[in-house]
């Protein structure tokens, strides 16, 4: 890597700037949103249950990753909200694991 590019990738504990985080966007799954100084993505099932299955398979990784989102569940959606509370915003560990 050279010196520039070095200088020009966020750490992981870096809040990134507007631009950082929209560059960061285009790089996974195209249901996230940011939404201010969080990324956002609601996701649809057919009944409680599978949202319930979601939810705690999102908070597995979510452990394993050790950086735990807001996680709402409701009848049939489950809404993840991210940011790092660190730097009161987003940083790159935000986008891990929202492929």
């Amino acid at each position: 890597m050279t010196a520039e590019a070095h200088r020009s990738t966020p750490k992981k504990n870096a809040r990134l700037t507007a631009r950082e985080a929209a560059d960061s966007l285009s790089g996974i799954n195209p249901g996230w949103k940011l939404s201010g100084r969080t990324l956002v993505r609601s996701f649809t099932f057919p009944d409680f249950r599978s949202a319930m299955v979601f939810a705690n398979r999102a908070g597995d990784v979510s452990e394993a990753l050790d950086h735990h989102p807001e996680i709402r569940v409701s009848y049939g959606k489950v809404v993840i909200a991210t940011w790092t509370h660190s730097v009161s915003g987003l940083s790159k560990k935000d986008f891990d694991g929202c492929d």
